[in-house]
């Protein structure tokens, strides 16, 4: 598993500028994001001592050790999602990540290596993805030091530099097949003259709670309409965007994806099994898909 741990100590060597945290941001205005009491797998980590989720040393007093947020799951799909709010866009940021490689790490993965931004991560033997405002970055300094059975072999990761934007910058990281790090913290190499403060950010899908079918037991040649409770923990009843798909036959032979008219409706040429698949997708971007099947 990819474990997010924390390390409460203050400094942090970058290039020739040994970082100072003990008063928050370092006096050349990096920003230390501390990872423990972060999202793991859309579940919000509240700290124990405060009982408050924030990622900014100065709000975390001590760290415990340990947040898995890899392949361990039973959805196999936990990640770490953090946010941060600039009050400017800076051109040419670095990320700094200091981790530690893990028992089960694969010898023949590699952290991100490419020097541009990309929209995806195919064919690349990635032992994690890193993405920041929607984009694959990759790393241009730093090493990861072998496991020495500590879990606790630190070495620091210095991205490429990337564009941060005024506003509220997201970053991701999610473990890719199966490999298993812990990573303890991020370092967001940005100019003093830039304020920057953790921003709650909402990673929990809305709840389909209907989805229905009317009339309950159709025949072909009859208008069916379907329609799809929903509800949101942020976004409003009518923010949400419904999509809706239904299939003949779904993923069998013969199977052909129904043409949807007004209300979402539409009339079954035939008799059989129809599926529908909808999914609810809120103002942050948080999907639920639900699937329903019924017999005309």
């Amino acid at each position: 598993c990819l474990f997010v741990t924390l390390m409460c100590g203050q400094s942090l060597v970058y290039a020739e500028h040994t970082h100072d945290f003990s008063s928050g941001r370092c006096s050349c205005g990096a920003l230390k994001i501390e990872a423990e009491t972060g999202v793991a797998d859309g579940t919000p980590q509240i700290n124990a001592s405060t009982g408050v989720a924030s990622f900014l040393e100065n709000e975390l007093y001590t760290a415990s050790g340990g947040l898995c947020i890899g392949y361990w799951g039973a959805n196999d799909d936990n990640k770490l999602t953090i946010a941060f709010s600039l009050s400017a866009d800076v051109a040419e940021a670095r990320i700094e990540l200091t981790l530690a490689e893990s028992v089960k790490a694969h010898p023949d993965a590699t952290a991100p290596d490419i020097a541009e931004p990309a929209d995806d991560y195919s064919g690349q033997n990635w032992t994690f993805k890193f993405r920041v405002n929607g984009k694959y970055y990759g790393f241009e300094q730093g090493d990861i030091p072998a496991n020495d059975g500590s879990y606790e072999n630190w070495g620091t990761i210095v991205s490429y530099p990337l564009p941060l934007k005024q506003g509220t910058n997201t970053v991701i990281v999610e473990a890719c097949g199966g490999n298993q790090y812990n990573f303890d913290y991020f370092v967001v190499d940005i100019p003093s003259d830039v304020d920057a403060e953790y921003t709650e950010i909402d990673t929990t899908a809305p709840t389909v709670d209907i989805v229905q079918v009317a009339p309950y037991k159709p025949y072909a040649g009859e208008t069916v309409r379907l329609g799809v409770t929903a509800t949101d923990n942020e976004t409003a009843t009518d923010k949400l965007t419904v999509a809706v798909k239904v299939y003949y036959n779904y993923k069998k032979s013969g199977s052909k994806m129904c043409q949807l008219g007004e209300g979402n409706s539409f009339v079954p040429t035939k008799a059989g099994k129809y599926t529908v698949i909808v999914t609810v997708t809120d103002e942050a971007g948080n999907a639920t898909t639900r699937t329903r099947i019924f017999n005309v």
